[in-house]
């Protein structure tokens, strides 16, 4: 079966494209000098980790431009959860892309904690 695509849904953008214009547009919503993440929920297989990596480039190429707006450089990072992924024991489907040009940027641990839940839960054997 085909997934169809955003632009053949929505006639007018790629799925990329409805990402980043997202975030940009709600730039003002971002706070000064704290750390932003924008989460986006997708139940679709549109919205994948090629589909978060594009979109974060596309904002970062605006972040290296003069004219960028300084809200914009309040976020840090885009991520996406799937929920339509139904295998293994943690249905989810997660991906985190980090924005360079952001003020301040992420320090390393927090990049490494927003990592790291994209892996499985450990499974704990229950208590008897």
């Amino acid at each position: 079966m085909k997934i169809p695509r955003l632009i053949e849904t929505e006639k007018h953008e790629e799925e990329w494209e409805q990402m980043y214009r997202f975030a940009k547009k709600n730039g003002r919503q971002f706070v000064d000098g704290a750390l932003n993440v924008l989460f986006f929920v997708s139940h679709t297989e549109a919205h994948d980790e090629l589909t978060l990596e594009a979109a974060g480039n596309r904002y970062e190429e605006e972040l290296a431009l003069a004219s960028c707006t300084p809200v914009m450089r309040n976020l840090n990072a885009m991520m996406t959860i799937g929920g339509w992924q139904r295998r293994g024991p943690d249905p989810r489907s997660i991906h985190t892309k980090f924005l360079h040009g952001a003020r301040p940027l992420l320090p390393p641990e927090i990049q490494h904690a927003l990592y790291e839940i994209r892996d499985e839960p450990q499974i704990r054997p229950s208590a008897l």
